[in-house]
């Protein structure tokens, strides 16, 4: 991968390459950037984003894209036939994305399982202007917290304690824990506590609900209430945690998002700040399965009790981002911080939002 300036100082250039290995030759190479690609495939309009072979067998191609973007990708090898000439369906499309590969030549890598369609590893292209990240990679002689696990009836949960925890700790509760604990959460947090960023805290990393699919776990109330029901006096007789909701954040992207809107909603008792990233509220709800809505949060919000809200959704995000500038708007009557990146929906982009909306919301 190479990056070089643009004339228009708003962009970037950057060549990709692939350096196709022995074997079975292949049809084509599909640059997967997460939001762009992704889009391109659903308007029908792939080929900007496959490479072309040169005359030495490799790969390449070149995109210009915005100067502040990060986004995390992969490269695509496709065999049984060319992508270029028209759309392809669903269920080609799958392949495509299941046969993606990080970039050889790129050593900024997004762990397996964080990245929709593919169950590897990803690359993470970071250009200029993108907002920095700091915080996330091990220092030397910085103090560790300690993580434990724990099953609470058929869900699991991991317990983040930071050094020096005193009591009244300020407590957060994080879904997806076992994506954002292979991402080096843990590290972000003992480097935050040990800037003096943030006070020494609790986390509760929320990895499966009720033994069920992700999107049932987040979504269904007869799942997630018992889960909050144990988690709550559980962490509150074995941790020294605050019982105060100002310094209770719950925090979640995607689903996870609009299931942390609705818990601060409707257990304001408990929770009184919410860290949204990318939340999904177009999600329309089953409503013969008792789902949350997306559109039923936007408009109970309004209404609901004061809550702090720190929330952020990329500009790659064209239906998601459209409900949460609704859902902004919606919340004029509460403490609102909220951001809109050059990025999609993608770990590679949480990552720094995460850092940022924690020390936002629990400042020292």
């Amino acid at each position: 991968m190479l990056i070089t300036p643009d004339p228009d100082p708003a962009f970037c250039l950057v060549t990709f390459s692939w350096t196709e290995p022995a074997g079975p030759p292949v049809d084509d190479v599909l640059v997967r950037l997460i939001a762009f690609t992704d889009h391109a495939q659903d308007d029908g309009r792939l080929e900007p984003f496959l490479l072309d072979r040169q005359p030495d067998g490799v790969w390449s191609g070149t995109l210009r894209l915005p100067a502040d973007l990060r986004t995390s990708y992969q490269l695509c090898p496709v065999r049984h036939g060319s992508l270029r000439g028209g759309p392809i369906d669903d269920e080609r499309w799958s392949t495509v994305m299941a046969a993606g590969l990080a970039d050889p030549t790129n050593p900024a890598i997004l762990p397996a399982d964080c990245t929709y369609g593919n169950p590897g590893p990803a690359s993470v292209l970071e250009l200029p202007a993108a907002p920095p990240q700091p915080g996330w990679h091990r220092r030397p002689g910085t103090p560790a917290g300690r993580v434990t696990g724990h099953a609470l009836g058929t869900s699991s949960v991991q317990v983040y304690q930071a050094p020096s925890v005193e009591v009244d700790a300020p407590l957060v509760v994080l879904f997806d824990g076992v994506q954002w604990l292979s991402l080096g959460v843990t590290t972000m947090l003992d480097n935050l506590v040990a800037d003096g960023l943030l006070e020494p805290l609790v986390v509760v990393l929320v990895g499966s609900i009720g033994g069920a699919r992700r999107y049932h776990g987040l979504t269904r109330p007869r799942l997630f209430n018992p889960l909050v029901d144990d988690l709550i006096p559980f962490v509150e007789d074995g941790w020294k945690v605050t019982q105060d909701p100002a310094r209770t954040v719950v925090s979640g992207q995607s689903l996870g998002g609009l299931l942390s809107t609705h818990l601060a909603r409707t257990r304001p008792e408990r929770f009184g700040a919410v860290l949204g990233q990318s939340c999904s509220f177009w999600w329309p709800g089953a409503e013969e399965d008792g789902e949350l809505s997306g559109e039923a949060e936007i408009e109970a919000v309004a209404t609901g009790p004061r809550t702090r809200f720190h929330l952020t959704a990329g500009l790659q995000e064209r239906d998601l981002l459209t409900s949460n500038r609704r859902m902004r708007d919606a919340l004029a009557a509460h403490d609102l911080t909220y951001r809109e990146y050059q990025g999609g929906h993608d770990f590679a982009c949480w990552r720094g939002d995460l850092s940022d909306g924690l020390v936002t919301l629990l400042p020292k």
